[in-house]
């Protein structure tokens, strides 16, 4: 029930998202919505750097002991803080680059908005860590809803009611971002509500316990270079029939995602026990079926998909769609895999496993492309996600046959204190 309400809202979310940027680019020229859009993703991007994986300790702490509230107090100030000074880091550049002329006058506003947004959006994904630590996936959702639906409103209101210009979708996203972080805090018990000023030590102790969750997140980010690998490598139209199956895959791991989202905070308060191994490979393989009946449909239906969606100019992105769907299989078990794994403790082996996957991935990517252009890329994915299989799967297979509670430093430390 949880992956399947996560994965309504954000389905969702995404379709609001849509038509909001839609709006925003049949109201804009080309060259102002493109430059709205890489400011956006380079502020997203931003943001995921100023988590760095400090959320998925915080649920994984708050899973098993939902009575430490400086838990995420502690998250919450550090977050806050470093929120504050990201924020007004991006501000400071954006009024920089206008006064050096790198940026227009207006694009230096639309930067400065965003730079608030980044604010705005740290807070918002952080207020949202009890939620997701109590398995209140249902709120979690709404909240995320909540925040694309205010998007849509705004960008409608200002761009169509009032012909304001760019700076009105960095405003509706600004005021999404507000929206949600509003809805989070008032979900809050009152004890939860405190921010005051961390200490050196603290931040220090808190990054360092979320590297490796930081090093798996930036592991995904860096797979994310494929397509530009496969333009150098193999030329221009190699990468955009590459880019096909690549990017427009991408909603497809909305069902893996929303399943590890909600399994992960699961197994946390579990503890490494048979139950909750036995919870984790039954649903897993109800989700893994529904993936393969997908991808199965697409892999059938291929041809007559590209010439509908994309016209006869991409009908060579038919078997490369093939190659990577089969690929996406894999994929859609090694998500779950690692959200197991980082919930029992074991993320450092998560976060070897994914950098040196990522740049392996990378390389096959290479390799393929040269060898066979997007087809070989295609190829050079798929030996990526299978060599992850096996690894992971290894893993938990002996986890699984381990079948003890194993302790951890968290539980450690209290019994000690």
């Amino acid at each position: 029930m949880n992956s399947s309400t996560l994965m309504a809202g954000s389905v969702f979310a995404q379709v609001l998202t849509a038509v909001a940027l839609w709006l925003a680019a049949r109201s804009l020229d080309p060259a102002r919505f493109g430059s709205f859009v890489g400011l956006l993703g380079l502020v997203t991007l931003a943001a995921a750097v100023a988590d760095f994986g400090i959320n998925a300790v915080t649920i994984r702490r708050l899973a098993r002991h939902p009575e430490d509230a400086a838990a995420f107090t502690t998250t919450l100030s550090a977050k806050a803080l470093m929120a504050v000074l990201l924020g007004a880091l991006w501000i400071g550049l954006s009024l920089c680059s206008v006064a050096s002329g790198i940026l227009s006058p207006e694009n230096g506003l639309v930067s400065t908005l965003l730079g608030v947004y980044l604010i705005a959006a740290v807070l918002s994904t952080t207020l949202a860590v009890p939620m997701r630590s109590q398995q209140r996936m249902t709120l979690v959702a709404i909240g995320g809803v909540l925040e694309e639906a205010v998007v849509l409103v705004v960008t409608a209101v200002l761009l169509l009611g009032l012909r304001l210009g760019t700076e009105a979708v960095a405003l509706a996203f600004l005021a999404g971002s507000v929206a949600s972080a509003v809805f989070f805090a008032a979900l809050l018990d009152a004890r939860l509500r405190v921010v005051k000023m961390p200490t050196v030590r603290a931040l220090v102790e808190l990054w360092h316990e979320s590297l490796n969750f930081g090093l798996s997140s930036l592991s995904a980010q860096l797979q994310r270079a494929d397509v530009a690998l496969v333009g150098l490598v193999a030329g221009a139209q190699s990468a955009g029939i590459f880019a096909i199956p690549a990017r427009l895959t991408t909603p497809i791991g909305i069902l893996p995602t929303a399943f590890s989202s909600a399994l992960y905070p699961r197994v946390a308060a579990d503890g490494h026990s048979m139950r909750a191994q036995r919870e984790a490979a039954a649903v897993g393989a109800m989700m893994l079926a529904a993936m393969v009946a997908g991808m199965a449909i697409l892999f059938v239906t291929a041809d007559w998909a590209v010439a509908f969606l994309l016209g006869p100019e991409y009908a060579g992105a038919a078997p490369v769609l093939r190659v990577y769907v089969v690929a996406m299989v894999a994929a859609s078990a090694n998500q779950p895999m690692s959200a197991y794994l980082q919930a029992v403790h074991d993320e450092r082996f998560v976060a070897r496993i994914v950098m040196v996957a990522a740049v392996f991935g990378l390389v096959a990517v290479g390799v393929g492309a040269a060898a066979g252009g997007a087809m070989g890329a295609a190829f050079g994915f798929a030996a990526q996600q299978a060599v992850v299989f096996l690894v992971l799967f290894a893993r938990f297979v002996r986890r699984r046959s381990m079948g003890i509670e194993m302790p951890n430093n968290e539980d450690l430390t209290s019994a000690n204190t």
